[in-house]
């Protein structure tokens, strides 16, 4: 009977750990606990780059003056005048020349025009200035170059002008002798302009004068018979004399008829 009892008493105690075990099962609690991890689309908006490669492509448009290399037209400009300030016409020419690649528009319209004008200076000077130029073509080129220079900044106008100074007064005599008297006049009026007082001058002056006398004469006979004649001599008038020349006055009071 007492064993009898002891294994009734292994029996019972045994049986409550097959009683208890369901309950401590922690496989529900895992199952509640996966269900947070559904969190992940929080992830999803913070992956929008959407925004950010707008900026960057906003931001990247100006990027586009890197094929001016940087260089603005004034830079240019610049680069330039410094050669021209050390009398490399030429050199100030080329060097907007290769810089036009990187420039449209009217940006590349202005510095064309400008790399013309130091390429015509730089020609129109060396004819000028050179000693062996026949007076008449001398006299031309360094008024062009007068022209050309006053527009890049007059670095050399004065001594341009000095030099077509004693060169138009050769050249008013070269023009006389050809018979290009407008010419002649034109050369002569730049000398003086310019300080020369040289006798030549006032022979040519002289000689202009009498020409446009004997010009106004023959104009007065032809105007009933050749009034397109005589108006052709009246206007030559008005290229050989100054304005307040007594001829030039009444060729022009003739030419405006009565």
């Amino acid at each position: 009977t007492f064993d009898a009892a002891r294994n009734l008493n292994k029996k019972e105690t045994a049986t409550p750990p097959a009683v208890t075990a369901p309950p401590a099962n922690p496989r529900p609690v895992a199952r509640d606990d996966k269900k947070p991890v559904a969190k992940r689309p929080d992830k999803k908006p913070e992956k929008k780059p959407a925004p950010r490669n707008d900026v960057v492509t906003a931001a990247a448009e100006p990027a586009r003056p890197d094929k001016k290399r940087g260089r603005s037209t004034q830079d240019v400009k610049s680069d330039a005048n410094a050669l021209y300030r050390n009398k490399n016409f030429a050199g100030a020419a080329s060097s907007i020349s290769a810089a036009l690649p990187g420039f449209t528009g009217g940006d590349a319209q202005e510095l064309r025009s400008t790399a013309a004008l130091y390429s015509q200076l730089g020609k129109s000077y060396s004819v000028g200035m050179a000693p062996g130029t026949k007076p008449t073509e001398a006299f031309q080129a360094l008024r062009r170059a007068v022209s050309y220079d006053r527009e890049l900044g007059g670095a050399y106008t004065a001594e341009i002008q000095e030099r077509l100074g004693s060169v138009a007064t050769r050249a008013a005599v070269s023009f006389m002798a050809a018979k290009e008297y407008e010419q002649a006049f034109q050369a002569v009026r730049s000398s003086e302009s310019l300080g020369n007082t040289s006798s030549s001058n006032k022979a040519v002056r002289d000689r202009l004068e009498s020409l446009a006398n004997d010009l106004y004469r023959t104009a007065q006979g032809e105007l009933a018979s050749d009034a397109d004649g005589a108006r052709k001599k009246l206007r030559q008038i008005l290229g050989l004399v100054d304005a307040k020349n007594a001829v030039y006055a009444k060729a022009q009071k003739l030419l405006s008829g009565p």
